[in-house]
C-alpha cells in the first residue's frame, strides 16, 4: 500500500523490500530539502541552500525536529531511535546523492 507521499513525490511505486524506516527517511529528506530551499537565501560550496543567519538556522532546526516528530506519531510501530539511524545514514552532506541512492533501491535501476 502505498502512501500519499509516495504517490506525490515518488515516480515509482516504492518496492515492498525497502524497509518503512528507508522509507520515512527518505520522506524526511525530501520534506527537509524542500523547506530548506523555501527558507534558506545562502548556497554552500556544494550549491545547497543553506542558512545565511541565526534565524534561518532556527527555523531550519525547528522544521527538522518536527517533521522527525510528525513521522514517529503517524508511525507508531517504528522505533524513533531506529529511524534516525536511517535518517543519519542517507543524510550525508551530499544529501542529493544519498536521495538518489535511495531511488535508485527503489527503483532498481542503475
Amino acid at each position: 500500500m502505498s502512501t500519499e507521499f509516495e504517490q506525490q513525490y515518488l515516480a515509482e511505486p516504492v518496492d515492498a523490500k525497502l524497509s518503512l524506516e528507508d522509507r520515512l527517511a527518505l520522506e524526511y529528506h525530501i520534506t527537509c530539502d524542500a523547506y530548506d530551499r523555501a527558507i534558506c537565501s545562502a548556497k554552500d560550496k556544494h550549491g545547497e541552500s543553506t542558512p545565511a543567519n541565526r534565524h534561518e538556522l532556527a527555523l531550519v532546526e525547528r522544521h527538522s525536529r518536527e517533521t522527525f516528530r510528525t513521522l514517529v506519531a503517524e508511525h507508531r510501530e517504528v522505533s524513533p531511535p531506529r529511524l534516525w539511524g536511517r535518517i543519519n545514514y542517507y543524510g550525508t552532506r551530499y544529501t542529493e546523492k544519498a536521495i538518489a541512492e535511495m531511488r535508485q533501491r527503489i527503483t532498481g535501476e542503475e
